[in-house]
């Protein structure tokens, strides 16, 4: 080892290897002691020219090592000596702690798709051709019963229904547009009075998966109430009867049509699907409406020959929400949380419906789809 005070010769400079910048520290000699700070020791740059241009003469050495230096002082060492100086800077090893990505996600690939379920079977237990096809929804048509000067029931204190459904539907179409992929079209958006068989016609034309007339019913007996859903079929029930008499009441049919109206009914696929979206409907409205107003009665499941359903291509329902001439229900009508609640119901029926059929087929909505008008307040 070789030091240096002051101005090295330049035979010393030779010999001498370049010295690294002054470093703050210490480090361990060759020896294992600590090397002495030097006082006043010069600077690197206070080297001699002339032993500069000696240093910058001779070949560069085949793998050039650096050199430990105190902070004041320069010292160069042997070759072994450097490389435990070296080692001494080296950081230490630090173990991988980062987790490997899984195999797939570097090269960009997506979690997998969830597997495909095939339609669950009808209430009943049965497959219909619908089911075994894979068909799924993916319109739904929403007609508000009544409508202009068809006002429907009347409350007792002036409520009329044709302003209860229109406004229960606008919430059910905006639950349906929000929460599923579906297309949503209203029959009537606004107080408009439009033929039932034009309802029909308009879900024929727009190739409705689903469709779905809301109503508020009414009896001669003010104590009336309860939750009931009704599909297209042939009945004797004098009470179904009735109330398709009551909502048929603004029908354009001729008798001599009685024939063709017969052969619609009796199109035993529709019926069937039509049977299940009707269950769906009547356990959620029944349950959601009783917790939200108190007892209710579960008027169930019935069939009667409605003529807003006759010679709809899809599975068709007909809901009764509640029973406008009742005194209670239609005050529980006029808030707006508890319509809220109704379409809520609504909206749950058809989600079981659409699920038991597998999942929802994306329809294109159209660019002019007819914007809906705002509800009317009470």
């Amino acid at each position: 080892m070789i030091d240096v005070h002051g101005v090295p010769q330049p035979q010393t400079a030779k010999a001498a290897k370049p010295a690294l910048p002054a470093q703050a520290g210490t480090l361990p000699g060759p020896e294992g002691r600590m090397a002495e700070k030097l006082p006043g020791a010069p600077p690197s740059d206070a080297v001699t020219s002339g032993a500069r241009a000696d240093i910058a003469a001779k070949p560069p050495p085949p793998a050039p090592r650096a050199v430990g230096a105190k902070t004041d002082s320069m010292e160069s060492t042997t070759a072994g000596d450097e490389e435990k100086q070296i080692a001494l800077r080296k950081p230490p090893l630090v173990p991988e702690t980062r987790k490997k990505p899984k195999a797939g996600a570097e090269m960009g690939a997506t979690a997998p798709a969830p597997a495909v379920q095939p339609a669950a079977p009808t209430g009943s237990g049965s497959r219909t051709l619908t089911r075994a096809l894979g068909l799924k929804i993916g319109r739904i048509v929403i007609d508000p019963g009544h409508g202009g000067h068809d006002t429907g029931t009347i409350g007792p204190t002036g409520l009329n229904e044709k302003d209860v459904v229109l406004d229960v539907a606008l919430r059910l179409k905006e639950l349906l547009e929000q929460s599923t992929g579906c297309e949503v079209i209203m029959t009537r958006s606004d107080d408009t009075f439009i033929p039932l068989e034009e309802r029909t016609a308009i879900a024929n034309e727009k190739g409705a998966d689903l469709f779905l007339s809301v109503h508020a019913n009414a009896s001669r007996d003010s104590n009336a109430r309860g939750i009931e859903t009704y599909y297209l079929n042939f009945t004797s029930s004098p009470e179904a009867l009735e109330v398709a008499a009551r909502e048929n009441a603004t029908s354009q049919e001729s008798v001599h049509e009685l024939q063709n109206l017969i052969k619609k009914i009796a199109m035993t696929e529709k019926i069937q699907e039509s049977l299940d979206l009707a269950k769906q409907v009547q356990r959620e409205v029944y349950t959601r409406m009783t917790n939200a107003s108190g007892a209710q009665r579960d008027r169930g499941v019935k069939k009667a020959p409605f003529v807003v359903l006759i010679g709809a291509n899809m599975p068709s329902v007909l809901a009764e929400i509640s029973f406008l001439t009742n005194p209670r229900d239609e005050r529980m009508l006029k808030r707006p949380d508890y319509r809220e609640k109704i379409a809520t119901a609504l909206f749950s029926g058809i989600v079981e419906y659409v699920k038991n059929l597998g999942e929802v087929a994306i329809v294109q909505r159209a660019a002019s789809q007819q914007t809906s008008a705002a509800r009317p307040d009470f």
